[in-house]
């Protein structure tokens, strides 16, 4: 995590997130020269990337003598991604808050999702002042699945652990 210039707020995060079957990184910046959304996730039979609101998949798919076919397809999702108020998504998250109360569900999975959230930057900010130690996330989910953990290094320094860790990497 950094800052440029001599603002007391965080303006950059890079890190890094172990889970038990791959690693999750993520860049996020709010100094860059213009505005973005890009990432990519990749799985064992193939991947998905969103850039603005251009979405594309690729499939890999088995063929009958072992081979691999790949099947990519591409399409347009509108999202909004550039307001940065995020007055839809915000609308939306009010909307469920106010079902979830209505119903007594006071504990939900949005309240389950903001722990998480919560976990996680907490965690980026011991890992960054431990030295970009990789560090373990501490909760598991309702449903009994391993949290990740977030480290704040150039690389993972350890094999991928059998819990999720976050780490911190140094700018």
């Amino acid at each position: 995590m950094s800052t440029l210039g001599s603002v007391d707020t965080e303006d950059n995060l890079a890190c890094s997130i172990s889970f038990p079957n791959g690693t999750a990184s993520a860049h996020l910046s709010w100094t860059a020269g213009m505005r973005r959304v890009i990432y990519t996730l990749h799985g064992e039979r193939g991947a998905i990337r969103v850039e603005d609101d251009d979405v594309e998949t690729v499939v890999g798919n088995k063929r009958a003598d072992g081979s691999i076919a790949w099947e990519t397809k591409r399409e347009r999702v509108a999202s909004d991604w550039m307001d940065a108020s995020h007055t839809i998504w915000f609308r939306s998250l009010f909307e469920q808050f106010a079902v979830a109360i209505a119903a007594g569900d006071f504990a939900g999975k949005e309240a389950e999702t903001s722990l998480r959230c919560i976990e996680l930057i907490t965690t980026a900010y011991a890992s960054a002042e431990a030295g970009s130690r990789q560090l373990p996330l501490g909760l598991s989910s309702s449903e009994g699945a391993h949290t990740p953990v977030l480290t704040n290094g150039d690389a993972l320094k350890t094999p991928m652990p059998s819990h999720p860790r976050l780490e911190a990497i140094p700018s």
